[in-house]
Formats: structure tokens, C-alpha cells, sequence
């Protein structure tokens, strides 16, 4: 796989464990590039990693290209899962080429794995993708890898929440200026009792001035000085380890998936696995299983239609749907069930493979 086995995204290890010792797996982006040993199988996750990977080569699309085919010309089946419309950001200068890069990996694949039905039917519909098999296989739950013992009292009283607080909690990073204003000002017009936002990784504490412009980071300040006083509360950890990841979650009686421009969001499926209700947007995949599963979804950049998500949420979060929505990924995305779907599609693909070089 073109994917390093490590780092704060669980979804490659789990497709590893869920795997087990049935398919030899190797994690290498560098293989990819300089490798000419037989693979079945080349399974390109986030295709700007790989080209990433060599950030700094003005030929980067062409040589991708060339190493796909080099891959199909060798015999291995490519297998692409798609993640992102496009890269969350362009931290590998990419600019342009990244469009480039994801239309060839789609277009010399075999296969395309989709996280949800949605995604999966937009590619069904494209005659350019006529020929690639299009498959669904869900993101796995997140009841292996990140604990969950600890009580809601427990973990508010470590974040400093009172137990009578309706706290909403932005989880993940917030890349964009818009994604942020938008969650906090619904907020502050959202007719709420006692209500608490924590925002973890926010984009404005993470952009805010340095201290060699002091009068713009002053304004900063005040500005956030003023955002606490009403009830929103800035995570002040850069990255939330895995063990971690339990008190934020536990301590939350609403969740919100923040990014409006994401085809996917692993928020839901994680706070669905710690059995919270969810408010996302009704965008790409992350809207459709909003909806298939009942949970409240707002219109992106509508600051009314979040407030009312808002506000709807604090009943629902006292029904049994947040337990349902645990049972949901317990059922939808048991890894080892979803470890079985990839090794049968890997295996269908090497089938055909062979077939086609008997005829």
C-alpha cells in the first residue's frame, strides 16, 4: 500500500489488522517509485502522498503516470480508495498538479474503493470510469486502537466542563477561516441553556500573529478573550493522542464534523463509535449517512440552518439516537468484517488479471 503504517490516522493500520495474516502486506512509498518487484496488488491511498513524496520534481504528474503504467505493464492490479474530492491542502505544492493526479489514479485503476454509496454512484455515472469497478467498502469503527473507559463526569471534570453544560465539541483539525466563523457563530445565536463549544485545533489559534507583530496579536487576543467569555472554549493541544481522544468524546454531548468541503469525515464514524450524535453538512458522503442514520445536518455556509442543527440536536442527543448511531458502526464497520471485502476484491481483480492473460 502507498501509505506509511503509522502516524495519527488509524485507517491503514485497521485495514491491516482487519486483513490479518491472510494478505502479506507492504507499506512503502518509496517501493512504489523504485521497486520492480511483482505486487498483486498497488493500493493508492491519498494519491498527493505519493506524489508528495517527490514535492520537489517539476515532471511529478508525468512520472506518476509513468509509474502507474509501469505497475499495470508489470502485472499488478491498481487499486485506488477515495478519500477527498481533492487534498485538504496543498502542503506539497502541488497547486494544479493534484488534479491531474487524481484523475489519472481514477483512470488507470482497476478499482475504486468508496467509503459511502454516494461517491460510489457519482463514478458509476461517468463513461470515463466505465470500465474501473466501482466498490463500496465502509471506514471501519473505532473500537480497536483508542480506549474508551472513562465516564462522562470523569472526562468533563479533566476538561474543566461543568456537569449541567450542553458542550458541543468541534473534533479534528479546521484547515479553513470559514469552517470555524461558521460553527462559532451559530453558536452564539443558537438558543441554547447552558451551552459550551470546544474547538479543538482551531485554524485561528493555530494562524494567530507572532509576537513580532504585538498590536496584531493584541487584537487577537481580545478577539479570542471575547470568544471565551460567551462559551467557547479553544483546545489548546496541537495534535490529541489516541489515548486522549476518549476524554474529548466522553466529556461532548453533540459532535460536530466541521469541514464543509469534504467528500468524507472518520469524525462520524468516531464519534458514532463512542455513540454520540452527530451534526455535519449536507455534502457528499458525510450528508447521506447523516441522513440515512437520522442524525441533523446543516446547509454548508447557511450560518441559520447550523444554528438550527444546533438547537435540535440538544433533544435528540437525549434519545436513543446516539445509541443507535454505536450500533450502527458496530454493525457497518467491524474491521475484520471489512478486512473480508477488501481481500475478496483484491482476490476477484487478481482472477481477472489471470484470465485475461489466458485468453
Amino acid at each position: 500500500m502507498t501509505s506509511e503504517l503509522s502516524g495519527y490516522n488509524l485507517y491503514i493500520s485497521y485495514l491491516k489488522t482487519g486483513m490479518g495474516d491472510d494478505v502479506d502486506i507492504t507499506f512503502d512509498i518509496d517501493l512504489f517509485w523504485n521497486s520492480d518487484q511483482h505486487f498483486d496488488i498497488v493500493h493508492i491511498h491519498w494519491p498527493e502522498h505519493v506524489a508528495g513524496y517527490r514535492m520537489d520534481d517539476p515532471q511529478i504528474a508525468e512520472k506518476y503516470e509513468n509509474r502507474l503504467r509501469f505497475w499495470k505493464d508489470n502485472k499488478a492490479c491498481l487499486v485506488v480508495t477515495r478519500h477527498n474530492y481533492v487534498p485538504h491542502d496543498d502542503k506539497y505544492n502541488l497547486q494544479t498538479s493534484y488534479d491531474r493526479i487524481y484523475d489519472i489514479s481514477y483512470k488507470l485503476c482497476d478499482a475504486i474503493v468508496h467509503i459511502e454509496k454516494p461517491s460510489c454512484e457519482e463514478f458509476e455515472n461517468k463513461a470515463e470510469f466505465g470500465k474501473t469497478k466501482n466498490v463500496v467498502i465502509n471506514h471501519p469503527n473505532y473500537f480497536v486502537g483508542i480506549p474508551n473507559n472513562i465516564s462522562k463526569d470523569q472526562a468533563r471534570k479533566k476538561l474543566g466542563i461543568k456537569k449541567d453544560d450542553v458542550l458541543i465539541l468541534s473534533f479534528g483539525i479546521l484547515r479553513k477561516l470559514d469552517e470555524e466563523m461558521q460553527i462559532i457563530k451559530a453558536f452564539l445565536k443558537a438558543n441554547i441553556k447552558n451551552k459550551k463549544l470546544l474547538v479543538t485545533r482551531s485554524y485561528m489559534r493555530r494562524t494567530r500573529p507572532t509576537k513580532q507583530h504585538p498590536f496584531k496579536r493584541l487584537l487577537h487576543e481580545l478577539k479570542m478573550f471575547g470568544f471565551r467569555r460567551k462559551g467557547i472554549i479553544f483546545d489548546k493541544n496541537d495534535v490529541i493522542e489516541q489515548d486522549e481522544t476518549q476524554v474529548y468524546m466522553n466529556a461532548a454531548d453533540i459532535v460536530i464534523s466541521p469541514r464543509i468541503h469534504s467528500l468524507n469525515s472518520g469524525v462520524i464514524y468516531m464519534a458514532f463509535s463512542f455513540g454520540r450524535l452527530v451534526i455535519g453538512p449536507d455534502s457528499g458522503n458525510i450528508g447521506w449517512l447523516l441522513k440515512k442514520t437520522k442524525n441533523p445536518i446543516f446547509q454548508p455556509k447557511d450560518i441559520k440552518s447550523l444554528t438550527l442543527a444546533m438547537e435540535q440536536s440538544v433533544a435528540l442527543s437525549r434519545t436513543d439516537l446516539p445509541q443507535r448511531n454505536y450500533e450502527y458502526v458496530k454493525q457497518n464497520g467491524d474491521i475484520y468484517e471489512l478486512g473480508k471485502q477488501y481481500i475478496t476484491l483484491y482476490q476477484e481483480l487478481i482472477n481477472n488479471k489471470n484470465k485475461e492473460q489466458n485468453v
